[in-house]
């Protein structure tokens, strides 16, 4: 099975939560066991979200603009290509033309969506984004065979906080604006992550693919407004560069 291996560097703040403790907002996080270390919590990017935003809606907004259908599409075509589609709703679709429909579409291989009646199955998987620090070096060598290195700072080197106000047009003369505030991963912090593709990927799903890391925007997460999201990335992978650019 193909493997791409990605690496991400948060060139601005990166605030993708999972919920509130008390008014904090608070990172999204999971349970890492490490070698003989005892479990730590540890920021992640859920991979449905790197999916979306690296991935999936960069190569909609390809169909759509090179198509010429920007402002022209039903309300189901476009929820199918940005969103995944619906099971409920619109036209069935017999196995015939749900067939044709995915031959002449390349994104619907990769990525998969959801008919009326029907769910299409794409060929990528997208793991999550785990953050690269010291508690999860030895995770990231398993999964990629990249060494962060003995540098790799602890995990909890790479979280901040922020806290802005929330403007208002109509402020009372005591000023009543609210304050909220949360958890950041740093800038400069990494996030490692493993996208696999299945071994029926041809040369247009991979095409397809590339050229939607190519177009993507790299922004993820919340609080974009303030200047939050950004990421640059580096991936490597058994596809060479003159490959990926004939695709």
């Amino acid at each position: 099975m193909p493997v791409i291996h990605f690496l991400l560097t948060a060139s601005e703040p990166i605030t993708h939560m999972m919920g509130t403790r008390g008014n904090v907002a608070i990172l999204n996080r999971e349970t890492v066991l490490g070698d003989g270390n005892p479990p730590v919590e540890v920021p992640v990017l859920s991979g449905n979200a790197l999916r979306h935003a690296l991935m999936r809606e960069p190569a909609a907004g390809i169909l759509v603009n090179g198509l010429g259908i920007k402002g022209d599409t039903s309300f189901q075509l476009a929820d199918l290509l940005y969103h995944g589609g619906n099971l409920t709703g619109g036209k069935t679709l017999n196995g015939e033309a749900l067939r044709e429909f995915c031959r002449a579409v390349p994104f619907v291989r990769v990525f998969g969506g959801a008919f009326p009646g029907n769910i299409v199955p794409g060929i990528l998987h997208v793991g999550r984004g785990l953050l690269a620090c010291a508690e999860t070096r030895d995770t990231i060598l398993r999964l990629s065979g990249i060494d962060i290195g003995d540098n790799a700072p602890p995990c909890d080197e790479c979280i901040g906080e922020f806290q802005y106000t929330r403007g208002c047009e109509d402020v009372a003369e005591d000023d009543r604006r609210m304050i909220y505030s949360g958890e950041c991963v740093l800038r400069g912090s990494k996030f490692y992550c493993r996208v696999e593709l299945a071994d029926c990927a041809g040369e247009l799903e991979i095409g397809c693919l590339f050229s939607a890391l190519q177009a993507a925007d790299n922004v993820i997460g919340g609080c974009g407004r303030a200047g939050h999201g950004l990421l640059s990335i580096e991936y490597s992978c058994e596809y060479t560069q003159e490959y990926v650019d004939a695709c």
